[in-house]
């Protein structure tokens, strides 16, 4: 008896020159270019012929199509399985994202933190299988791999994919349905169980798309390898606000406490400091301390002592600032910027208000008076240093600026 010989699994799409994804149109056009080209009356191939004409009456018909689609995954299996090199006999799974919050002081020092995570793993009482009975057998779809192979046309050429079996979910294997189901999975396969992991951040870590793996902890497929971990940490805000003393001078001086706002504007490792003083302490002098980020006192006391302080004007602590990470010990600056605020409008009266009117009155009477003294003693000492001219009166004697005659 002669035995009969296994007809060539054809890829249709390759034949016609066409994507996976085509248009009944544009399946069309491609079949009638090939029609054209390989007809056997016009010299051309009649095996090809034939193959195209197959393929077009497959393709168009959306039954047949879909049919076909499934010979074609299956097939690239089949081919991937005389390879067994090719086909990973574990794959990583999913990992598994979580969010932590942290705060200006967490990027000042560092910081410890514990999170809680519920990773998909597999059911240890029936091995991921759903049930702890029953018959299973291997996936028809996938041969017991697991893994599906598509191809695909790209800008760049044919491209080849591979993942998880529609039918099995990637594990190669499915439950005979007379079987019963795993009580501790509900037949699902899968358990999700919480898990509590350490997360340690670096001083001066940057906020913003900051993130840290933890590998071999996240989800994980049955005969896979488990995913990563992946904290993405943010801020919860971008300033804080700590506790300080302030001290005014003057007669008497007063102390009393005060708040000092540390703001982190965008990404930067420096710090920023919008301080408000009160018209005494911008007139008086004034002293700011408080405890910074790391424990460390700091003074934000102007640099000129006894003079005024005027509105929006500070100074640069260089240091003050956070760490960065990508350079050991070095640190970024602390700028403070002083905001004089002005009294309420009840706290002047009329008497008052004559008052400060009469001094900055005078004030304004005393720099005008030593300007306009100045001016003449600029003058005299030009004229002393003004070199002598001579000249003649009406009489032909000579005779200076001044007037004094001149004798030979």
């Amino acid at each position: 008896m002669k035995r009969e010989k296994k007809e060539k699994f054809v890829n249709y799409y390759d034949l016609l020159g066409v994507s996976s994804a085509a248009s009944f149109d544009e399946i069309k056009r491609a079949y009638r270019r090939i029609a054209r080209e390989q007809h056997p009356d016009r010299g051309g191939s009649k095996e090809l012929f034939v193959l195209a004409t197959k393929a077009k009456k497959t393709l168009l018909d959306e039954a047949s199509r879909l049919e076909y689609n499934r010979k074609l995954a299956l097939s690239c299996v089949d081919v991937h399985a005389i390879y067994e090199d090719k086909i990973p006999t574990k794959r990583k799974s999913e990992d598994y994202h979580v969010r932590l919050e942290a705060n200006l002081r967490d990027v000042m020092n560092g910081a410890a933190k514990e999170i809680s995570i519920t990773p998909r793993t597999p059911c240890e009482d029936c091995s991921g299988l759903g049930s702890t009975d029953g018959n299973f057998y291997d996936c028809d779809m996938c041969k017991g791999h697991g893994l599906l192979c598509t191809s695909f046309d790209s800008p760049t050429g044919k491209v080849e994919a591979s993942g998880d079996c529609f039918d099995c979910h990637g594990i190669g294997q499915l439950r005979d349905r007379k079987g019963s189901q795993c009580d501790t999975c509900s037949g699902i396969g899968i358990v999700q169980t919480e898990i509590k992991l350490n997360v340690a951040l670096p001083p001066g870590f940057a906020t913003f798309g900051y993130k840290q793996s933890i590998p071999d902890r996240g989800h994980c497929r049955v005969n896979g390898l488990p995913g990563d971990v992946v904290v993405e940490v943010y801020l919860s805000s971008n300033d804080i606000v700590v506790e300080g003393n302030s001290f005014t001078f003057g007669t008497p001086p007063t102390a009393e406490p005060c708040e000092v706002r540390l703001q982190r504007r965008s990404e930067e490792q420096n710090i920023m400091v919008d301080q408000d003083i009160s018209l005494r302490q911008a007139l008086m002098g004034f002293s700011i301390r408080f405890r910074h980020l790391d424990g460390t006192m700091l003074d934000l006391t102007p640099i000129k002592m006894g003079t005024v302080t005027q509105n929006k004007h500070g100074r640069v602590l260089r240091g003050g600032g956070f760490p960065r990470s990508s350079v050991d010990g070095e640190r970024g600056t602390l700028s403070v910027h002083y905001n004089v605020i002005l009294p309420q409008d009840e706290f002047l009266d009329g008497i008052r208000r004559q008052e400060i009117n009469e001094i900055l009155l005078s004030g304004k009477s005393k720099a005008i008076l030593k300007k306009n003294k100045e001016e003449e003693e600029e003058e005299e000492e030009e004229e002393e240093v003004r070199p002598t001219k001579k000249r003649k009166n009406g009489n032909d004697k000579e005779v200076t600026n001044d007037g004094r005659c001149i004798t030979s």
